[in-house]
This record gives C-alpha cells, structure tokens and sequence, in this order.
C-alpha cells in the first residue's frame, strides 16, 4: 500500500510540475568603512530547507571603465570566484565586466521572502589608486 501512494505521488508531481524557482534580486552596497562592497541577494518567496539549495549562480558586474578594481573578495555564503574580467568591450566600450561565479553551492542557508542575505563581499582599489 505504501508504494502505491510513493507512486501516486510521483506521478502527480510528473504532471503537474513542481517549481521549485525563484526569482533573485541583488544589492551592493557601500559599508560603513567605505571601502568594502557587500554583495546580497533576497529570492522573490521562502526557500527553506530542503529547497533552499542554490548549485549554479554567476553575477555581473557592470563598472564605468577604470572605475572598479575589483579586490579582496571574502565569502560570506557560499564559496565565489572572480571567474572573468572584460574591459571596455567594443559592444560598450564605456564600462567593465567583471563575473563573478559560485563554485560549489550554497545549502546552508535559509531564504526568506523579500530579506537580503550578504554572500559576498569586495573591495574598490582604484578609489585608493586615484
């Protein structure tokens, strides 16, 4: 009887569908040293466990050209990388691209609607620099 209901179960979840997506909304902003940069996001609904589990993410940073220098990347949640640095690309020569990836995933972490969560956090060399 009990594997009738697992496959009942199956099956509904096979047709009907089962999102379990949620849309990211992303902040950066100046701390209180102005010097370091905080990178948080917040997720458009609850995400807790077991579907808090975030595998892929990469965000981009888009900086006027020379303006960012981007160092000292520390985690926070989850392990990032700098994984890609554009400068003044002929498609928009007046801005940077710097991409930053997660590598692993992030698990440990509860979402809650509308609340930002810090993963990471930057430093501006080239203020220091001018």
């Amino acid at each position: 009887m009990r594997s009738i209901k697992y496959l009942l179960c199956v099956i509904i979840i096979a047709l009907f569908g089962l999102d379990l997506s949620a849309q990211v909304r992303t902040k950066i902003e100046l701390l209180a040293d102005n010097t370091t940069y905080q990178v948080s996001i917040a997720m458009d609904r609850d995400l807790l466990t077991p579907f808090n589990i975030i595998t892929n993410s990469t965000l981009t940073i888009i900086a006027p050209t020379g303006g960012l220098d981007l160092t000292n990347l520390e985690n926070i949640n989850g392990s990032w990388e700098r994984s890609s640095f554009v400068e003044s690309p002929p498609e928009n020569n007046s801005f940077d691209y710097y991409t930053i990836s997660l590598r692993g995933l992030i698990d440990d972490v509860e979402f809650t609607e509308d609340v930002f969560v810090p993963i990471f956090s930057f430093e501006n060399n080239a203020i220091s620099n001018r």
